[in-house]
């Protein structure tokens, strides 16, 4: 059975068409006390951390991410072992890690006070 050139075609755009939706239903959020992923359509799931509770960040993104401007970006928070949030396909990871830096700096001041 031989593939011809369209099916290949209608094979990529659904494939490009699954990408796109799994990449558009997943949010994240800064605050300036806390760090949200909300993901899903239909059914919604929401991970949130307290800025005061994150460590340590790191991004990394693989040759082809790099060439296209994304990557993933890691968070690991007090008093568990390894990654707790991972903040995947984000747009430029590097700028992403240094906001969420900032907004540590600022939670983590003598001068801050939620009260």
């Amino acid at each position: 059975m031989a593939v011809t050139p369209s099916a290949l075609v209608l094979i990529g755009a659904i494939y490009a068409g699954v990408t796109i939706y799994k990449h558009r239903k997943v949010r994240y959020l800064i605050t300036s006390t806390e760090l949200y992923k909300k993901t899903g359509v239909f059914s919604k799931s929401v991970i949130n951390l307290r800025l005061d509770r994150i460590q340590n960040t790191s991004f990394d993104q693989t040759f082809y991410q790099r060439l296209l401007g994304y990557g993933t970006v890691h968070i690991e928070t007090a008093g568990t072992d390894g990654t707790d949030l991972v903040l995947e396909s984000v747009n430029n990871p590097e700028h992403v890690m240094g906001r969420i830096t900032e907004c540590l700096e600022k939670v983590k001041s003598p001068e801050y006070d939620i009260a």
